[in-house]
């Protein structure tokens, strides 16, 4: 008897010891369950064991999205042995100044006098102010200011002799204009995407007056441009309702990349990029769109008016040096 509560004093220890585990890694994440037997539980009732929670986030997944991720993709990563090998984030603030015309209410379709895109520090990012109002009255003859904060991430995964390049966009602040944004990663000569693999998309906390939920869109909601310079999948922003309003939002999106060349390659990049529509714009703006080592840009049969619609943002570099591929 005093052997058998022995066990079952060390189960419980290990059964305690394997949540705190869990929540340590995932204490930023929702809708989290652990079962009985200590398997963790998503969003969408998917069952996963930690070495499965480790394969993805050794994929480069972050806890939100893990969190988040529906049977498909799961299946799809969960077994897959990755290695981040290279990855950099850069942040962001937009500054979009409005006419005296232009009102909270028609912002949306008002082409903006100018607009400003910087990089900033991670501090900066981090001690932005969310409490000012993202459309408010300027006091002066320009009218209205929206300012902006977002990061990109783009990552380079090693899975066994192949690999995989990722781009994830998160808005700090919520842009009042939510029409059809751009997202892409840029590659070099030397490899090739391959289409079966590319993935897309898009989640978002939404909240009302009594619940919080999580809600996701798919990559077939999205229209990409595939070229031998990169890949960019042009997609509509999640948008409030009179009932909900969006409170935290970000798009992801990934692909695999082969070998073009019989020569070694020492070294590989990956050209993270983002547009975000200032203007409302249709989505046939996609079919303009153009990917490469320098971002996203549009083609030159596209009209000024479309591409002054988008703010501009450098890439996120991601490079992987000293290989032998």
């Amino acid at each position: 008897m005093k052997i058998k509560g022995k066990v079952k004093k060390v189960k419980k220890m290990k059964k305690i010891l394997f949540l705190l585990i869990i929540l340590f890694t995932f204490q930023n994440v929702k809708a989290l369950e652990i079962n009985d037997d200590g398997i963790y539980i998503n969003y969408n009732n998917i069952e996963m064991t930690q070495k499965e929670i480790n394969n993805l986030i050794n994929l480069g997944f972050t806890e939100k999205q893990i969190s988040l991720m529906d049977e498909e993709e799961f299946n799809s990563n969960k077994n897959l042995q990755g290695e981040i090998v290279a990855q950099e984030t850069k942040y962001y603030m937009t500054t979009i100044t409005y006419s005296n015309s232009a009102s909270t209410l028609s912002v949306k379709s008002s082409l903006p006098l100018k607009s400003e895109t910087i990089e900033i520090t991670e501090e900066e990012y981090n001690n932005s102010d969310d409490l000012i109002d993202n459309v408010s009255i300027n006091g002066k003859s320009n009218g209205y200011v929206e300012t902006n904060y977002k990061k990109m991430t783009t990552t380079i995964v090693k899975n066994g002799s192949n690999y995989r390049y990722k781009n994830d966009l998160v808005w700090k602040k919520m842009p009042s204009t939510r029409s059809y944004d751009i997202i892409g990663i840029g590659i070099d000569s030397t490899v090739s995407g391959i289409s079966s693999s590319k993935y897309l998309k898009q989640i978002a906390d939404i909240s009302d007056s009594s619940t919080k939920t999580c809600y996701y869109q798919f990559s077939s909601s999205a229209t990409w441009k595939q070229s031998s310079s990169g890949y960019a999948a042009t997609f509509k922003l999640i948008s409030n309702t009179s009932k909900k309003t969006v409170t935290a939002l970000e798009t992801y999106m990934y692909f695999n990349v082969q070998k073009l060349t019989e020569n070694t390659i020492k070294v590989i990049n990956a050209y993270g990029s983002y547009r975000h529509a200032q203007k409302k714009v249709e989505s046939s703006v996609s079919n303009g769109v153009s990917i490469g080592t320098g971002g996203i840009s549009f083609e030159a049969s596209v009209s000024t008016s479309i591409k002054e619609s988008y703010d501009s943002m450098s890439t996120a570099q991601a490079t992987w040096s000293g290989i032998s591929w």
